[in-house]
């Protein structure tokens, strides 16, 4: 069977015509995004430390980022005019005294909107074009770029050469570096992190403690929270969900369509989970294997080395699907079975459980799934 990915990516996976994916309908709801920050709804806004060190200004205290930067010590690259926001007044207009030609900026262009100086460092490259926003205690620095109509707020980061465009969204304690890129009307919301050269774009969202880093894509409505972990040139998109105390898609694995990744499960090495899938506990998909359909795999199961895993089947305990076999149907399948080989392929409904190994042939089972019996093919 031919696979071809979001990446355009072809390979052999599996038995011809059995294990198409299915597609989860479910209904998207839309949530409203309020330009002002203050009132972005989904994202929950971090309340200021009542005992970080402070500096007293004639416009009252301002807390001091965490990065060791004083943020009235920067050149004079970028001025603050007295032109206020029309709709914000505490937002005042910036401009360039100097040339910024990493950003195509020359002296005397008018630039987007601060609430305070120290939002954007001007001892460097950094730039807040026409129509973004920097407010709260964030900062821009380095040769960060935030344009479009983006808005960065609360203690964000945006350093090296990162990007925020179009109608992105970064609040709380948020930090893109590297040449990473928030673009769209991406989300970065909590205690996520952009780094290396990973990418947020579309609709997704990335919340709580978790990173996208090396050359990974959150794209579409894709979310992104708990401690996961996007690495590598991994893609997560359309509409998958990963949320979980350590759960990982990294190498160039994909997780799409309606797919759920949680616990700690990992999903590597060209893996797809796709369609309304789900993998969870400590579970692993790896080694260009395919889970799709309404397929659970949880426990400490494995699918790895091509197979395939579709339709309702579930995995549970330490079962393992390798070697190119393939399972679909409404099966559950547990204990320590293991199901191996090129050619070898397990259908219908029905039960397998203890210690068992099922290699060659195709193995129909017809039996209740949920009863406790279990019958034996081959």
């Amino acid at each position: 069977m031919t696979r071809i990915t979001r990446k355009g990516q072809v390979g052999q996976a599996g038995n011809p015509g059995q294990f198409a994916a299915k597609a989860h309908a479910v209904a998207d709801g839309e949530v409203a995004f309020l330009e002002d920050a203050e009132s972005f709804a989904p994202m929950r806004q971090t309340q200021e430390p009542t005992d970080a060190p402070s500096r007293q200004r004639d416009d009252g205290p301002v807390l001091l980022p965490d990065d060791g930067i004083d943020p009235y010590a920067g050149g004079s690259g970028v001025e603050v005019t007295d032109e206020r926001h029309p709709q914000w007044p505490q937002l005042r207009r910036v401009r360039a005294s100097r040339d910024i030609p990493e950003h195509g900026v020359r002296a005397g262009d008018l630039g987007g909107w601060v609430e305070h100086p120290e939002n954007l460092d001007t001892s460097r490259a950094a730039w807040v074009a026409e129509g973004a926003q920097v407010r709260g205690q964030a900062r821009v620095s380095d040769s960060a770029y935030v344009g479009g109509r983006a808005i960065v707020g609360g203690l964000a980061r945006i350093r090296d050469d990162a990007r925020v465009t179009d109608d992105a969204r970064v609040f709380d304690t948020t930090v893109v570096e590297g040449s990473g890129s928030v673009t769209g009307a991406g989300r970065l919301s909590h205690s996520a992190r952009v780094s290396g050269a990973a990418r947020v774009s579309g609709t997704a969202s990335l919340c709580d403690d978790a990173v996208a880093r090396d050359e990974a894509r959150i794209e579409d409505r894709a979310h992104v929270g708990g401690n996961a972990t996007v690495s590598g040139r991994a893609l997560v998109a359309d509409s998958a969900r990963l949320s979980g105390p350590g759960c990982e898609v990294t190498d160039d694995a994909e997780v799409t369509d309606h797919a759920i990744i949680s616990g700690e499960a990992k999903i590597s090495g060209g893996a797809w989970v796709h369609g309304g899938a789900t993998v969870g506990d400590e579970a692993r998909v790896s080694d260009r294997a395919v889970v799709a359909g309404h397929a659970r795999i949880q426990g400490r199961s494995q699918v790895i080395e091509s197979a395939q895993v579709s339709g309702a089947t579930r995995l549970d305990g330490d079962a393992v699907i390798r070697g190119r076999a393939g399972v679909s149907g409404d099966l559950r399948i547990g204990d320590e079975v293991i199901i191996e080989g090129p050619g070898t392929t397990v259908l219908g409904r029905g039960v397998l459980s203890g210690k068992r190994r099922i290699s060659r042939g195709v193995h129909a089972l017809d039996s209740d799934p949920y009863e406790t019996n279990t019958r034996k093919d081959g």
